[in-house]
């Protein structure tokens, strides 16, 4: 019937993106590769984020800072590590805002070009 099925949570789906449980987070994630449990944010995030993230205790539950909802499944982590939906940080974007609307720290890095 299906590639892949957690009892914990009903979840039926493919294989495709390696889906796993997180028994710390309580809930199915998908990229199991490439995700890592901070037990201090208390939440799972990106391998690219480990060591390099400001950890703040249960920051996995933050509200997400366009929406006020929880932003523990979907969210993003600014560079500021203020969290936001996948779907209101494209709409951020898509707005011409290029600023954490909490804290006002640039979204992205500006390239310099050298006219050298």
């Amino acid at each position: 019937m299906s590639e892949y099925f957690c009892a914990k949570c009903k979840h039926f789906t493919g294989m495709n993106k390696t889906p796993f449980h997180c028994d710390k987070c309580g809930i199915c994630r998908t990229h199991k590769e490439e995700s890592f449990h901070c037990d201090v944010c208390n939440v799972c995030l990106d391998t690219g984020l480990l060591g390099n993230h400001k950890c703040r205790e249960n920051s996995g539950h933050d509200e997400c800072c366009i929406c006020l909802e929880d932003a523990f499944s979907g969210c993003q982590i600014l560079p500021c590590s203020h969290k936001i939906h996948k779907e209101c940080a494209i709409e951020l974007v898509k707005n011409g805002i290029r600023t954490c609307p909490v804290c006002r720290t640039p979204l992205f890095t500006q390239l310099v070009e050298n006219n050298h």
